[in-house]
Formats: C-alpha cells, structure tokens, sequence
C-alpha cells in the first residue's frame, strides 16, 4: 500500500501498546480497504520469530520516498551476516516487492479497525488461514485480470488495423 499514512498510538484500552495506521492504496484491496485502520504490534521488529510467511508486516518503503508500505510476508530470508531479509507482495499486485531489510520493519499487523464494524483479529489460525487463501485468490485474479486487459488492447488493435485497411 503506497502512502500508507502516519503511526499513531492507538489509545484504546484492548490496542494498548499497539500502533494504529490508516491505509490507501490498492495493493491489499482483497483483505483491506482504503481508509481502514490498521492494528501493528511494535513487539515484532525486535522480534522476528513473531513474522512468519503469511503474516502482514508494516514496513518503511524507500522506494520512492520515505512512507509506509503494507504487505504480506511470502518468505523470511536469513542473511549470511544473521541478519534478516523478508520477500513481501501486496495481496492485489501481481509482482513482488524488493526485498525488505529487517530494520525497516515497523510492526506486524494483528487487526483491522473498520467503522462501523466491530475490530477484525487477523492474528490467528482462521486468519492466517484465511490470509494464505487470499494471497493465492489474488494472485490467480490479478493474472487473469491483466490478460483480459492484453486480450482487449490486442483485440482493439485488430479492430483498428482491420478499419485501416
């Protein structure tokens, strides 16, 4: 998620400890939707046994400039110096990020704060589960998307040469 918005201490007693982002963008569009408060556990950038494959991890992305990105992690890279690498892909791109250095990881996302509903847990079994199906859904519905896309800019072209002619 570009411009994913500023860290902010979540002041509610059950997220005491937590941080609290909001997110735009599109690159999660299948489990979040812009304007959606995120719950991050800053326990797991000093801890990275709490990061698995699956999870959703915010993170400084340098890319283009300095914001926060937010993304599902694909795999957990142990570097030759100890250090650690993550391979994250937002849930509605088809390609994969750069590879994340540990010390740009902010925190873990554990939950979803979406008004008017109630707070959705996304730190468990179900939602990992249920995390691991979207990843692989999206993956699958952004390919077909874009071939539909190439299918109709070829099928216009031919219409175009066709009328040309």
């Amino acid at each position: 998620m570009k411009r994913t918005g500023v860290l902010t201490t979540d002041r509610r007693p059950e997220h005491a400890g937590y941080s609290r982002i909001r997110c735009y963008g599109k690159s999660m569009d299948f489990l979040f939707a812009s304007g959606d408060h995120l719950v991050v556990d800053p326990d797991a950038k000093r801890d990275f046994g709490k990061i698995k494959a699956g999870d959703i991890v915010a993170y400084l992305d340098w890319a283009d400039a300095p914001i926060v990105s937010v993304h599902r992690v694909i795999l957990k890279l142990r570097t030759k110096n100890g250090g650690t690498k993550f391979l994250t892909k937002g849930d509605g791109n088809l390609w994969f990020d750069p590879l994340v250095n540990g010390g740009q990881i902010i925190g873990k996302v554990v939950g979803i704060l979406r008004d008017p509903a109630a707070p959705v847990a996304i730190d468990s079994k179900l939602g990992y589960a249920a995390g691991i199906f979207i990843f692989v859904y999206s993956y699958f519905a952004v390919l077909a998307a874009r071939v539909c896309e190439a299918a109709a800019a070829a099928a216009q072209r031919l219409i175009y040469l066709a009328e040309a002619a």
